[in-house]
């Protein structure tokens, strides 16, 4: 299972010199802590995709929608609830929101996420109450603002 906390943008993670000092050493402890370890820079940022993350409201029928979301541009879509994750190429995501905005559809939110490009299963309790502590401390951090991972949890 891995976890990425980005550094390549200030929405991500501030990374001037003084709160980079200061950050560092705070995710390596919540990762030590947490029963991990922090990899080299950008050694497990192959396993994630940079792409336009578009979070629709859904109405209606949901196969329709995934098709006009299709017909504006967009990659990929997953329902999840009442809501569309829609998929974009990054440097398209702009002109995909614009489409579906002008179409009528009620965008939620939009924005450049890492989107993991394989998954793997956490289908143990121990395991999962251990990585959602995890997650939940690189949350506390004052100066984390994103975390990517690439585990799904059992319902």
């Amino acid at each position: 299972m891995v976890l990425a906390v980005s550094q390549s943008s200030s929405k991500r993670l501030l990374t001037t010199k003084t709160v980079l000092n200061r950050t560092y050493p705070e995710v390596k402890h919540a990762f030590s802590k947490g029963g991990g370890a922090v990899a080299e820079p950008g050694s497990v940022m192959f396993q994630f995709a940079h792409r336009g993350v578009i979070t629709l409201a859904v109405k209606g029928d949901s196969d329709e929608l995934l098709l006009e979301v299709l017909d504006a541009g967009a990659e990929d879509a997953l329902v999840d609830g009442d809501e569309m994750l829609v998929y974009t190429d990054m440097k398209d995501m702009h002109t995909v929101r614009k489409a579906l905005v002008d179409a009528g559809m009620t965008v939620n939110d939009a924005e450049l996420q890492y989107v993991a490009s394989s998954t793997v299963p956490v289908d143990d309790k121990e395991t999962e109450d251990k990585l959602f502590r995890l997650l939940e401390t690189l949350d506390d951090l004052d100066d984390v603002t994103n975390v990517y991972n690439n585990a799904t949890f059992s319902d």
